[in-house]
C-alpha cells in the first residue's frame, strides 16, 4: 500500500499526525486541481490523482488503516500468517464487553490502559518494521489486533 503513502508525497511511518496528512492532501489538491488544466484528458487525469489523494488521505488519518497499510507495504516474503492477539488479552476483552454489555461504564479506565499499551506497543513496533526489521511484523499485526479490538469496545461503550 506504499501508493496510500506516495499519493501524498509522505514517507511510511507510524506516527504520522492527522494535520501532516491533511496538509499534504490540501498541497495535492492545490497543485492537481482539475480547474488548473484546460485540456479535458489533462483534467481527468489530474481528477484522478485528487481522488488518489483524497482516499489515501482517508487511509493514512485513521491508524488502523495506516498500520494495515504500513503491514502490506512491509510484509515479508513469504509472508507469515497474520498474527492475532494472545489468548490472554481475548479473555481481558472478552470479560469487558460482557461487562459493556450488562451497562457498566466503569470499564473506561482499563480500557484506556489498554488502548495506551497497544498504541506504544504499536508505535514501537511500526518504527522498527519501517526501519527495516521485517522480524517484528507478525508483532506489529498483534498489536494493531489489539488496537482494534479496543477501538471496538470503545465502540460498544459510547452506543
Amino acid at each position: 500500500m506504499r501508493e496510500a503513502f506516495e499519493a501524498l508525497g509522505l514517507s511510511p511511518a507510524w506516527s504520522l499526525p492527522a494535520q501532516t496528512v491533511r496538509d499534504a492532501q490540501r498541497r495535492m489538491a492545490a497543485r492537481w486541481h482539475p480547474d488548473r488544466f484546460a485540456d479535458a484528458a489533462e483534467r481527468d487525469a489530474a481528477q484522478q490523482r485528487v481522488a488518489k489523494a483524497n482516499e489515501a488521505a482517508a487511509t493514512l488519518v485513521d491508524p488502523l488503516a495506516r498500520g494495515q497499510a504500513l503491514l502490506e507495504l512491509f510484509a515479508p516474503v513469504p509472508r507469515p500468517n497474520d498474527a492475532r492477539p494472545q489468548p490472554a488479552f481475548l479473555m481481558q476483552m472478552m470479560s469487558l464487553r460482557e461487562a459493556i454489555d450488562g451497562g457498566d461504564v466503569g470499564v473506561q479506565d482499563e480500557l484506556e490502559a489498554l488502548r495506551r499499551q497497544a498504541e506504544a506497543d504499536a508505535e514501537r513496533l511500526f518504527d522498527r518494521l519501517v526501519g527495516g526489521d521485517s522480524s517484528v511484523w507478525a508483532d506489529a499485526g498483534e498489536a494493531l489486533g489489539r488496537l482494534r479490538a479496543v477501538r471496538r469496545a470503545r465502540e460498544a461503550l459510547l452506543q
